[in-house]
Order: structure tokens, then sequence, then C-alpha cells
């Protein structure tokens, strides 16, 4: 499938089972010339960027090549049993089996050889067909992933089984060897399924909060129920007290309270009026509204949140990339131990031949290297959801580990530490409503905070009546404006002093001034990044006066003034130098300091350049919310590393102790399938973190 807004191609590919599948069809799709495809094991999807000279044929023939198949269309299939229903089945015949080995005196009619292959049978076959193929297309495409040591080793035992019962040898039959071996990964792989599957939850979460219905007002003033689906820009809708917004739009009549909490992670409702945005998915609490659709679909907010999120839950971070370089040779590197192991067992330590195989086969199915392949993307995900929940929207697991290893925070000051207070000062007698109209048409088309303070000062001190304008933001400037008979208009901050200089047709006819007065939780959170020691810093273009007052008030050492945005972008080259570092700005000067910087963060209201420069965006205004993304990334960062010591210190304990004979196959197999659990529990603790 083909998403030509993006020009990113999307797959449904069957048939991947764990995350070494994932990392076969990765590492294929790299040498294929793809290296940002993102795959996922447990949807099925598998995405990358679209060239001019993909031939996508080829990349489906070669996926197909690997032993999974790519779904190019709808097809009608015959009645295919889930893998719930295959582990029922498998578990079945195979518990007999395992107790029969356990208790030998338990089942006397399983010591017939051919009711042991029987039983063995419907585990053999099902896990066979599920493992096999995959296997076998991974080593042959150069790529052998974690399925080969599991097919191997049941493999070994079920060729040995038939041996020693041809030969009429009943110490070499371990038919109940191969059995629990595929039957107990089925096991594994199916609770590993459902705890991937909550590690997902917040996009399913997310997912589910989009309304389905919107009563739309027609000409004929009728009001009708349309799915969401069929909603276009540009309808007019009808949104009463306790019904959910449909999607994205600005209210034409009405007032009353919205819960936003979903989306922003603000607990508290929020006031809308006539001319003001609503957010698709929002609950309207008290009063109704007429509105007029703005988005639809994946383009409204909550669609572009979930895209991202999406996006995110793919990206990898730089600790997951040395991982997976690790598990890429770790499978041929566990074949050589396992024929190591028998070799040494069998010649040297002068164990038998069929004790020799087991601890061969056990080797190869307890090495499986699954944990090591969930422990980072497992915790990523959940701190990512856990993230989301809280209004912070982290584009990538590489931005979440960053933000763990910040050691400087730089700051823009208006808009993010402190509130604007406005000041009009027109030049020239008799040309101050002129100057308001004009200045009020620009700055409504801006989301900066200060030009939110602005459009509130002017909409309360004068009568307006805005002329119609064309406005365009410039980065690293400020507004540029012409109406419709031909005047120019700029807006920018003056390189001279503290103010904000109002230019009409190139000529100074205006100043616009602000006090300030600092935000909600800022002094708190100043002291969170000290008590961390995180260096804060203060880089603003206003006066030195001003600045230095602030900084004062904040506790902030180290802070300059009359910085201008391009000395903003080389004040951050300086201090990237010294670790990594993170830039907080909201206005379109921001933009290039934040694009600049190891993490941008932005507000959800700021300029549309200032979230698009940005890896991390605060969906609501409160500087606590990033204190709590800086915690939420410290703890997900301390989950990983937790994650790859449990899952390197399994291997280097389990692997000798199998090789010298203290664990059969059986609960080898078992103790992989714990590994992951482990991994994966320790991950989703993150969900219930107090932050």
């Amino acid at each position: 499938m083909m998403d030509g807004s993006s020009g990113t191609i999307k797959l449904k590919v069957e048939g991947m089972t764990c995350t070494g599948c994932a990392a076969t069809i990765e590492r294929y799709l790299e040498k294929s010339g793809l290296p940002e495809a993102r795959v996922n094991h447990i949807d099925g999807q598998v995405e990358f960027k679209a060239s001019p000279s993909l031939d996508l044929q080829q990349v489906i023939r070669g996926i197909d090549r690997l032993g999974y198949k790519v779904i190019q269309a709808p097809e009608k299939q015959g009645r295919k049993l889930s893998i719930k229903q295959e582990l029922i089945i498998s578990l079945l015949f195979t518990l007999p089996l395992i107790f029969h080995h356990v208790f030998p005196g338990l089942f006397h009619w399983l010591q017939s050889p051919l009711l042991q292959f029987l039983f063995a049978l419907p585990a053999m076959s099902i896990g066979f067909r599920r493992f096999l193929p995959g296997a076998f297309r991974s080593v042959w495409a150069g790529n052998p992933n974690m399925d080969v040591t599991i097919c191997l080793g049941a493999l070994a035992a079920l060729v040995y089984s038939l041996l020693g019962w041809f030969l009429g040898q009943p110490d070499m039959i371990f038919f109940e060897t191969a059995a629990s071996i595929l039957a107990l990964l089925l096991l594994g792989n199916y609770m590993e399924h459902l705890a991937v599957k909550r590690t997902t939850q917040s996009i399913d979460e997310l997912s589910k909060l989009r309304a389905e219905f919107g009563m739309m007002q027609m000409p004929s003033g009728a009001l009708v129920k349309i799915p969401v689906d069929e909603l276009k820009r540009g309808d007019l809708l009808l949104v009463n007290e306790g019904d959910a917004v449909p999607t994205d739009a600005v209210i034409l009549n009405g007032e009353g309270l919205v819960d936003e909490s979903l989306i922003t992670g603000e607990s508290s409702p929020v006031p809308r009026k006539k001319g003001d945005p609503l957010i698709g998915s929002s609950q309207v609490l008290a009063g109704n509204f007429i509105v007029k659709v703005t988005q639809t679909g994946e383009h409204t907010a909550l669609g572009r949140i979930i895209e991202l999120v999406k996006a995110a839950s793919h990206a990898k971070a730089p600790i997951q990339k040395t991982a997976d370089r690790i598990s890429a040779v770790f499978v041929p590197l566990i074949l050589a131990i396992s024929l190591l192991s028998f070799l040494l067992n069998f010649l040297l330590l002068d164990v038998s031949l069929s004790q020799s195989v087991i601890r061969s086969i056990a080797v190869l199915v307890i090495s499986c290297p699954c944990a090591m392949g969930l422990a980072t993307p497992t915790a990523i995900v959940v701190g990512l959801g856990k993230a989301m929940r809280q209004g912070i929207l982290i584009k990538g697991g590489s931005t979440l580990e960053a933000l763990g290893k910040v050691k400087t925070v730089i700051f823009d000051k208006t808009g993010t530490l402190t509130h604007p207070e406005i000041k009009l000062q027109a030049l020239k007698p008799g040309m101050e409503i002129t100057i308001a109209n004009a200045l009020y048409a620009m700055e409504s088309r801006s989301s900066h905070p200060l030009a939110r303070a602005v459009t509130r000062f002017l909409s309360a001190t004068y009568t307006l009546d805005p002329p119609a304008m064309t406005v365009k933001e410039v980065k690293g400037s400020g507004l540029e404006a012409v109406e419709s008979n031909g005047v120019s208009w700029k807006i920018g901050w003056s390189p001279q002093h503290s103010k904000i200089e109002i230019l009409r047709e190139g000529e100074l006819v205006a100043y616009l001034e602000s006090r300030d007065s600092l935000k909600d939780q800022a002094v708190e959170h100043i002291r969170h990044l000290h008590n961390h020691h995180i260096r804060p810093v203060l880089l603003s273009g206003d006066s030195e006066e001003k600045v230095k007052e602030v900084a004062g008030q904040l506790g902030i050492e180290d802070w300059q003034a009359r910085v201008m945005p391009e000395q903003k972008a080389a004040r951050i080259e300086n201090y990237k130098k010294k670790g990594m570092t993170a830039m907080v700005g909201d206005g379109i000067n921001d933009a290039p300091a934040l694009s600049l910087a190891d993490i941008g963060v932005s507000f959800a209201e700021a300029s549309h350049a200032a979230v698009q420069s940005s890896q991390v965006v605060l969906l609501n205004d409160r500087l606590a919310t990033f204190t709590k993304a800086m915690r939420i990334a410290k703890h997900t960062l301390a989950v990983i590393r937790q994650n790859l010591f449990w899952a390197f210190s399994y291997n280097i304990v389990a692997i000798p102790l199998a090789a010298l004979g203290y664990l059969n196959p059986m609960w080898g197999v078992l103790f992989m399938a714990f590994s992951d659990l482990v991994v994966v529990g320790n991950s989703l603790r993150l969900r219930w973190l107090r932050v």
C-alpha cells in the first residue's frame, strides 16, 4: 500500500513470530538500499520510504524468499487456526509426553515409540510449519534468525529419536524433547505476543478516542447523523453538552467548557467560545456549539499524534541498534557453541552419545536471544505511551534515550518561562487604530504566545475591523504581510532595544513593548534541573535588564541577553560540545535553534515551524510537563539497561549450564520464555510509574 501524502510504502506481512523475524526483514531491506525501514512483528507492518529507483515487486519477492508472505490484496482464505488454537492442540498432546518423561511410571501405555511419535506429531507439525520455513529462508538469505537454533534443536531430537526407534534403542528416543521444544516455544511466542500487545496499548487507546458520528446541520436547518469518515472540511456540525467533538473544528457560535485531557494531559476543563479551535475527540462538559470542520482523518490533531506515536514506536534508539548488532552475530556463535558442546561432551568428557546430543540441543534452544531483541523496543514503546498519557509527544526512541542523558537545557524567555504583557506605542498621531487593525490581522495568524497575548490585548483595547491580508512567517525574523490593496507590513524584533518594531511600507510606525511575569511551575522546574545536576541556560533577544531580572528570579546563573536567532544557534553549538543539549522554545525565531539542538522541545500551541523543528512536543502549556518528560526518559533508560543486563546475564549463565547437562532442552525452552516475560514485565512497570 502506498501512502501518497508521505511517499511511504506500507506492507502487511504474515509469518513474523518474534523480534528476530523483524530484524531479518530489516537487514534484508537495508541491503536493498532501504536503511530507514521500520518492521513491527506484532501487527505485521513493514514501512519504508519510496524512491524513483525502487522495484517494489522485487522487494516483495525478496521478503517472500525469506519465508514470510506479503499480503498484496485481500484474498479469500480457508479457515486458519489462530496461534491460541495451535497452542492448545500442541499442549494437549505434548503434556502427556512431558509427564511421562518426568514421571516414567505415570503413563505405562506411552512406553511405545509409536504412541510417543503420534503424540509428538501435532506439536511438531504445527511448530515446524510455523517456524521452519522462516528459519530455512533466513539461512538461505545469509541472515540466520532466532528460529534457526530452535528448529535445529527440535530437528536434531526428532532425527535422533527416529534413528533410535529404527535401531530398537529406547535410550535414543526423545520424541518428547522435539515436541516440548516446539510446543513451549509456541507458548512463549503466544505469551510474548500478549505481553508486547500491552506495550502498544497507547496507540490502541488513542485510536479508540475517535468519535464515530457527527451531527451535521443541513442548509435547510435539519440535523443529520453522519459517520465521521464521511465528514469534509467546511461542513457545519452541532456539538452538544456531553458529546465528543467529531473532528478538528472552529467554533462559529456558542460557548462552553471542553475537556481536552485525553489529548493534552491537562486535567482542568478549558473554556471555549466563538472563534476558538476545538480538538477532535475532546469532550464538551458544558454548553453547545455550532462548528465548522477544519481537518478530517489523519490530518486532525489526534490523527497526526497517532501517526507520530506509531512512527516513534518503530524508531530505534542507539542503544537498541547496539543490541541488534550483537544479536546479528549471536545465532552463528550459538551454532558453534552447540557443536563445540557436543564434541567436548562426547570426545573429552566421555559423556554418552545420547546425552551429548541432548546437551547440544539444550544449548541451541536455551540461547534464543529473544530477550535481547525485546529489551529496548518494549521499554521504549511503554515509555512513549506513558509520556503520551501525560500530554507529551516524543518523536522516537532515540529522542527518548537522548532526553534521559541531557546535561544542559537552554530556554527562550518569552512564552517559555514567562507570560508577556503588552503595550502598543504608535509613532504617528491618528494611525493607532490603523496599526491595531493591521497588527491584529497579522498576529491572529501566528501561534506564538506573544502573538496570542497581542491579539488578546488588541481585542480588549480597541474596536477592531482588521483588513484582509496575506501573511507569512519568516524563520528567525517575524511576520510579513500584504493587504489586498498592496500595502506591506512587517513585524520583528528591534536590534537596538527590547521592543518589537512594526513597519508599514518599510517605514517604522510603531513599537510593541512587553513586560514579563513568570509562568506557573517555572521556579519548580529550574529547581528540578539543579537537583539533577542539569545546567539551565537562558538565551533571549530581550534587553539585558529584563533577562537579568528573570534569570535572578529563577536562579539561572548562565544567561545572555540581546541574542539574535543566528547568534542563538552559535551558542547552542558551544553547549553541545559539553554534553547532550535540549532547547525549549515556542516562536518562529526559535525554529533554527530547536533544529540545531540535540533535542528541540516546544509547546503544541507554539508556531507550526517550532513544532515541526522539535523532537518533543508538550501538548499543554505547562513547564511541569517537561519535568515529567525528563523523569519518564530517565526511568525508561534505566529500564532498558536493566533489561539488557538481564538478557545478557541469562545467556551467560544458562548456556554453560546447558552445555554441562544441568538444563535439559524442555527446561531450557521454559527458561527462555521466562526471560522474555521478565524483560516485558520489567518494561510494563513504566505504565504505573508515578511522575
